[in-house]
């Protein structure tokens, strides 16, 4: 959670994860696989960037980009050197693309409608 002054700004998801397989042990598919290892150059231990929320009163003000360097710090403090984010919504990536993320494009299964979703995959090497 992200408080600024007692009021809730937004929220981030994220997990450590592999190129290898997901946390829990589920191999990754090879389609993915590939895209992380051949295309973004991510190999290995990553942190995996899930989701990231702001509220409406807070969007277009710069909170997004001062997340993402929080976030990147952290992730180097925590001693990985890389963030992979999974990402539809276009004020995002485009955070991201100036942040000097990597990007590739993947399709992957929504896991709560079991329809196809597209999404970016982004990557930086921190």
């Amino acid at each position: 959670l992200w408080r600024d002054n007692d009021v809730l700004v937004g929220h981030a998801i994220w997990h450590v994860s592999n190129t290898k397989q997901h946390p829990g042990g589920e191999p990754r598919e090879l389609e993915d696989k590939r895209i992380l290892e051949d295309a973004l150059n991510v190999v290995g231990d990553f942190i995996e960037l899930h989701e990231i929320w702001l509220s409406d009163d807070y969007r277009g003000r710069g909170y997004g980009s001062r997340f993402f360097e929080f976030f990147e710090d952290m992730v180097k403090e925590m001693g990985y050197d890389a963030v992979v984010y999974y990402a539809d919504h276009p004020a995002a990536m485009s955070i991201c693309l100036r942040r000097g993320y990597s990007q590739a494009y993947g399709v992957e299964l929504d896991g709560v409608t079991g329809e196809r979703a597209r999404y970016y995959v982004l990557a930086k090497q921190l």
